[in-house]
Parts: structure tokens; C-alpha cells; sequence
């Protein structure tokens, strides 16, 4: 635990709220007989969480979106970050805490009796002094403004829409003494986002400047003028818009009438090609009948040169046939004188 806290003084309350927790963790056990030790200390999220956790255990016991909302913008009024970035306490009374809210005197109450509970001394005063319409109400110490993580966000975005509210209050001074126009985007869609989103009240914006009415007045105006300003673009816009649609018709009818006197010379063309293909089809059927006749006229010499070659292979064959039955005699002649020879050359 003594390495937790370190030499950091600010942390003894801390320090003092994470034992207390320490203790009702071991004490809840009912186990008497084991002493208390680290398992309990760490159980309750050590000094790092165990405020955070012990915080959020008394916003949990909230039971209504309303009563939640209101917690959140009470915490927010009873904390300021413009002086010290750390957050400092800002103690204010439950009439005020309940007309910043939004809430009766008795809803507020309730919800500060959720969060000053015996061990639960997140609000003053203590639990044993009661309250009253007139009682005044503070945070018990500024170490839950940096520890509970869900104020540390409240804490900041509370700082950040009093900033864009300080904004807005110095641009419509500016405005009212002539030194600049009206806001335009991007300046006016954060202006009028955060003016949606918080919905501020002059009294709430008496924490900070007496100008509240003087304010929202120039966002409204800018965001008049820019609406106007959107009209005047959505009347260009459709003027510009017939126009266009006008001159479309225009060309699509200048279109039109080129297409069709296209077609026609196409057509015309089409039908002069038609009949030029005619007549070179007729030219080529006649060179085509010529050629067949010619090659007709071929074939028939060709048949007649064919014939008379094949006479004159007749009469060749014919006289080889008689010369081949000459030589044939020859030779029966040559080889009798060989067997006579013969003959004679045995006898002698």
C-alpha cells in the first residue's frame, strides 16, 4: 500500500478510502480468524480503482434515466475546470443544483443522499446533517474528480461546452459592434451541434457570462441566414437544373432530326450499294457463263486430243506387236540353227 501512495501527499485521501474498502471487503467474508492481507486490497481494485469502483457502485444504484441525466449534470455543476486543469470543486446550493438539472429540490436530494451514504462520503455534508432547501453541496475531495473515470469524462465535456459556449458569447459581441459577420459552417454546425446536444439555459450559462440571450441569439440568426442561404442554392440550383433539362430536349431533338436525315442518306446509300452489288453480281455471273463455255470448249479439245492419242497408241502398239512377232520368228529360227549346230557338233 506504502508503494502505492509513493511521496505523493495528495493521495493520502485516497489512500484513506482504499483501507476503509480493504477493510468492509475483509469484513463481508465473516471469515475473523484470517487476517486481513493483499486479496482483499486488491479485490477493491487497489488504490488505482477502488474510489472509480466504489463511484460507480452508488451511480449504479440510480434506478431511472432521469435521476442518471440529472446526476450527471449535478456532478458537472458541482465541478470547474476552467481555473485548473485538474478540476477544481464548486460548491453550490440544491436550488441551483436542481434548476441546473432540470429536477425538484427533493430529486436532487435523493440523489446526493445516494452518494454521502455512511462510508460513501462522496458528497457534502455528512451524513449526519441533514438537508434543506438551503443547504449547500460540495464534493468531499478533489481526488474523485481525477479518479472516478465517468466524472473525469462529465468533467471534460463540461469544460468543452463551456468553451464552445464562451465562443459563441464572443463572436455576437464581435458581431453587435460590427467587427464580423454572422457564423458559417464549419463554426455554425458546431455551434448548433453543441446547442442541440445540450440544450443550455441562461442560467447555467451565468457561471460564465451574463450573455447567454445575447449569444444564442446571433447562433440563431446564422443559422436563419444559412438556411436562407440554402434556399437561394436550391432555387439556382433547380433554375440551373430546367436549363439543363431544357437544353438537353433542345439537343436531343437537334439529335434527333441528324439521326434521322443520317438514316435517310444511309438508306440512300445502302439502296445505290444495293444496286451497285446487283450489277456486279450480273457482270459476274456472265464472266462466270463465259468462263464455264470457254472451259467447255477446252475440254472438248482436250478429249479430242485425247482421242487421237489414243489411236495413235493403238497403231504404236500395233506395229510393236509385229515387230515383237518378227523378232519372235527370229529368234525360233536363230535357235534352231543353234540346235542343228549343235546336232552336228554331237555326231561328229
Amino acid at each position: 500500500v506504502l508503494n502505492d501512495v509513493g511521496n505523493n501527499l495528495d493521495q493520502l485521501p485516497i489512500l484513506q478510502h482504499a483501507m476503509m474498502r480493504t477493510w468492509d471487503a475483509w469484513h463481508k467474508k465473516k471469515k475473523f480468524a484470517v487476517p486481513i492481507d493483499i486479496e482483499d486490497y486488491e479485490k477493491i481494485g487497489r488504490m488505482t480503482t477502488a474510489l472509480s469502483q466504489h463511484a460507480e457502485e452508488a451511480y449504479a444504484e440510480l434506478t431511472t434515466d432521469k435521476q442518471r441525466l440529472s446526476c450527471e449534470l449535478m456532478f458537472k455543476a458541482l465541478t470547474d475546470k476552467a481555473a485548473d486543469v485538474r478540476g477544481i470543486r464548486r460548491p453550490t446550493s440544491i436550488p441551483d443544483l436542481a434548476r441546473l438539472s432540470g429536477s425538484s429540490n427533493a430529486e436532487v436530494m435523493e440523489i446526493v443522499e445516494i452518494f454521502r451514504k455512511p462510508g460513501r462520503t462522496f458528497l457534502m455534508p455528512p451524513p449526519d446533517v441533514p438537508l434543506n432547501d438551503h443547504s449547500i453541496i460540495d464534493i468531499s475531495h478533489e481526488s474523485i474528480m481525477r479518479i472516478w473515470d465517468r466524472l473525469v469524462k462529465w468533467i471534460d465535456e463540461e469544460a468543452a461546452s463551456a468553451e464552445v459556449y464562451l465562443r459563441i458569447s464572443e463572436a455576437s459581441k464581435l458581431y453587435k459592434e460590427g467587427r464580423t459577420d454572422l457564423w458559417r459552417n464549419p463554426e455554425l454546425a458546431i455551434g448548433l451541434k453543441w446547442y442541440h446536444a445540450n440544450i443550455p439555459n441562461a442560467f447555467w450559462a451565468g457561471r460564465y457570462n451574463q450573455d447567454f440571450d445575447q449569444a444564442i441569439d446571433f447562433l440563431l440568426k446564422s443559422e436563419a441566414r444559412a438556411l436562407e442561404l440554402e434556399k437561394e442554392k436550391a432555387r439556382a440550383a433547380r433554375f440551373r437544373k430546367r436549363v439543363a433539362i431544357g437544353a438537353i430536349i433542345i439537343l436531343s431533338l437537334i439529335a434527333i432530326g441528324a439521326f434521322i436525315s443520317a438514316l435517310l442518306v444511309n438508306n440512300a446509300r445502302n439502296e445505290a450499294k444495293r444496286q451497285e452489288g446487283i450489277a456486279i453480281e450480273n457482270r459476274v455471273a456472265a464472266e462466270t457463263a463465259k468462263i464455264e463455255a470457254d472451259s467447255s470448249a477446252a475440254r472438248a479439245v482436250r478429249a479430242k486430243v485425247e482421242a487421237d492419242s489414243s489411236a495413235a497408241r493403238a497403231v504404236r502398239a500395233e506395229k510393236s506387236a509385229v515387230k515383237s512377232a518378227e523378232e519372235a520368228t527370229i529368234a525360233r529360227d536363230i535357235a534352231l540353227l543353234a540346235q542343228e549346230k549343235a546336232e552336228k557338233e554331237r555326231q561328229r
